[in-house]
């Protein structure tokens, strides 16, 4: 298939039965990159690797499905290519968690009240 950018990402995150997300090793355990609300957004079934906040962003099993071992993270995937109606019902799930609670004007919010919060604003 090759790369894709742009439009055409989004495109093919949002046709494939679930996305697999990893992140780097210098974030100690704490997963929420791009790719995960990307995928999310989209409505596409997420893959991630296990994150110490990860239940503080989707639920495990319902919003997200997530992965310890790359073995595991195999088995997973081979699991939902065999039952794409599960992948797409956590797909769903994911995608209403996201617009609702990952979207810009919520993450400002927070950033303002955190501000706030340290004495930073008047």
């Amino acid at each position: 298939m090759g790369e894709a950018w742009g439009l055409d990402m989004y495109d093919i995150i949002q046709r494939s039965t679930c996305t697999f997300n990893i992140h780097e090793s210098l974030l100690k355990g704490y997963v929420g990159n791009m790719r995960m609300f990307e995928a999310t957004g989209v409505g596409t079934m997420v893959l991630n690797d296990e994150g110490t906040n990860l239940s503080e962003l989707f639920v495990p099993g319902k919003e997200i499905e997530t992965y310890k071992t790359i073995e595991e993270a195999i088995e997973k995937a081979n699991y939902y290519m065999r039952n794409p109606e599960k992948a797409i019902e956590i797909g769903k799930n994911a995608q209403s968690r996201t617009v609702k609670d990952h979207n810009y004007d919520v993450y400002v919010k927070k950033m303002f009240m955190s501000i706030k919060k340290q004495g930073g604003l008047y």
